[in-house]
């Protein structure tokens, strides 16, 4: 059977495949066994079928094959050769930090590495853009996905939290006279935050 097949992390393995033992007297029995670091131990679940099934692994794992007849008592199993199966890390993916925009901001594009996944959410455009002026007043949770050369994907995600435009009074219209001294502005709103006269 194969010596080397592939996974992506905290995904299920595929099957390893044995052939059907052949030979010997009686019933024929398998073993799998997995190595641990310093022995082979059995490997759980289904490890007494000719197949192996095992499951979601979330590290490189290596795996053989015991076969024995049921009435060949105290002679050694038949060995098979190690498979390994080879475990590839998801990426690490990062969707950015939440985001903060007015109901009159205009389109802008969502980043998220690394580059070259996708966004999707309410409010996603094409091109993994996003328009708040064109959105209700609250909070979105959008999910950036990414897959890597050896296909493993990784999704992250983010919060844009768009808020009303702020109600703004510059103050009644003054009439002042040419040449007249500086004067404070009042009558304006709101008070107490950030503002620029122009």
């Amino acid at each position: 059977f194969p010596v080397t097949i592939f996974a992506g992390e905290g995904t299920n393995s595929p099957q390893i495949s044995g052939n059907a033992a052949a030979g010997g007297l009686g019933s024929i029995a398998y073993l799998w066994q997995k190595w641990n670091g310093s022995a082979w131990i059995n490997a759980g679940g289904n490890d007494t079928s000719q197949n192996y099934s095992p499951g979601i692994l979330y590290q490189t794992s290596v795996f053989r094959r015991l076969v024995n007849t049921l009435n060949c008592v105290g002679v050694a199993a038949s060995v098979s050769n190690e498979d390994t199966v080879l475990v590839y890390s998801k990426p690490n993916v990062s969707a950015g930090l939440d985001l903060f925009k007015c109901k009159n901001d205009g389109l802008f594009n969502l980043g998220g590495t690394p580059s070259g996944g996708t966004w999707s959410g309410n409010g996603v455009l094409s091109f993994n853009s996003f328009n708040p002026s064109v959105m209700s007043i609250g909070t979105y949770v959008l999910k950036y996905y990414y897959t890597d050369l050896n296909t493993c994907s990784n999704e992250d995600s983010m919060q844009i939290t768009i808020r009303d435009n702020p109600l703004v009074f510059a103050g009644n219209d003054i009439n002042i006279c040419e040449n007249a001294d500086s004067f404070l502005l009042v009558g304006f709103s709101p008070l107490g935050v950030y503002r620029d006269w122009e």
